[in-house]
C-alpha cells in the first residue's frame, strides 16, 4: 500500500511492578488508539500470546484491548527455539555482571525505583533512555574488563541475540506496512530495547526512506501522563476508565 505508515514505540516492563501496572498499560493504548498492534512475540508463539496462559504484563493487556477496540494484532519478534536453554545463561550473565561491576547494580535499583513511581510516563522517557543506555555500556565494559572469557561469551551470546530480535522486529513491522493500510501502529517492547532499536533506525533513515515512520517521541498525544490510570483490582483492566 502507498504512504509512510505511522508506528510509534511504546516501551514496557514484562512485570507488573509499582505504577507499571496492566491497569495503566490499558489506560495508555485507549489513549493512543492504534489500529494495529505490534507484539514483542514471535509468530509461533502468537497462540499462546492470545490464549494463555499470561506469564508477562502485555498479553492480558492486549487481549482486552482488543476485545475493547478493532485492532491488527501482529507478533514481530524471532522465534527461539532454545529459549529454555538461553535464560539460564542470560540468569548467569546479568549475576557476574552485577558481581563484577561496582555500577551496574547501583543503576539497575535506581531503574527500577524511578519505573515503580513513574510506570509507563518513565519508561518513556529521557530518562529511562539516558539510564538503560549507560546501563549496558556499563555492562559493555565489564565484560571486556574482567578478563573472563566465559563472561564476554555470554555477553556476545546475549547481543547477537537481541541484535537479531530487534532487526527482526524491524523487518517485520516494515513488512506488514508494506502491503497493509493503517492509521498509527504501536510497537510494544520491553524498555531495555529501546537504546539500541533507536541506533538501529537512526541507520536507516540515513540509508534512505522507508516505508514506516518511527515515533519514539509520542507523549504529547495523551493527556496527563505522569498520572496515567488509577491503581484497582482488575488486573485485565476489562473496564473504560
Amino acid at each position: 500500500m502507498e504512504g509512510v505508515k505511522r508506528v510509534l514505540v511504546v516501551c514496557c516492563v514484562h512485570q507488573q511492578t509499582g505504577k507499571a501496572t496492566a491497569a495503566e498499560l490499558g489506560w495508555l493504548l485507549d489513549q493512543l488508539r492504534p489500529d494495529v498492534l505490534f507484539l514483542e512475540c514471535s509468530p509461533a508463539d502468537f497462540p499462546t500470546f492470545k490464549h494463555g496462559p499470561y506469564r508477562t504484563l502485555e498479553p492480558a493487556v492486549v487481549m482486552a484491548y482488543h476485545g475493547r477496540h478493532e485492532v491488527t494484532l501482529v507478533p514481530v519478534d524471532l522465534p527461539l527455539p532454545d529459549a529454555e536453554l538461553l535464560k539460564p545463561k542470560v540468569d548467569e550473565l546479568f549475576i557476574q555482571i552485577e558481581a563484577k561491576s561496582l555500577q551496574y547494580y547501583p543503576m539497575d535499583l535506581t531503574n527500577r525505583h524511578y519505573t515503580e513511581k513513574g510506570g509507563f510516563a518513565y519508561l518513556n522517557s529521557p530518562l529511562n533512555f539516558l539510564i538503560e543506555s549507560e546501563m549496558q555500556r556499563e555492562m559493555q565494559a565489564t565484560a571486556h574488563a574482567v578478563g573472563d572469557s566465559q563472561l564476554n561469551e555470554l555477553y556476545e551470546l546475549w547481543m547477537l541475540t537481541n541484535d537479531l530480535r530487534e532487526q527482526e522486529m524491524i523487518n517485520r513491522v516494515e513488512a506488514f506496512a508494506s502491503h497493509t493500510s493503517f492509521k498509527k501502529g504501536v510497537l510494544l517492547v520491553g524498555a531495555a530495547h529501546r537504546p539500541s532499536l533507536f541506533e538501529k533506525l537512526q541507520f536507516s533513515r540515513r540509508t534512505g526512506a522507508g516505508v514506516v515512520t518511527w515515533d519514539f517521541d509520542w507523549h504529547h498525544e495523551v493527556a496527563n501522563l505522569d498520572s496515567g490510570a488509577e491503581s484497582d483490582d482488575d488486573p485485565l483492566y476489562l473496564e473504560s476508565r
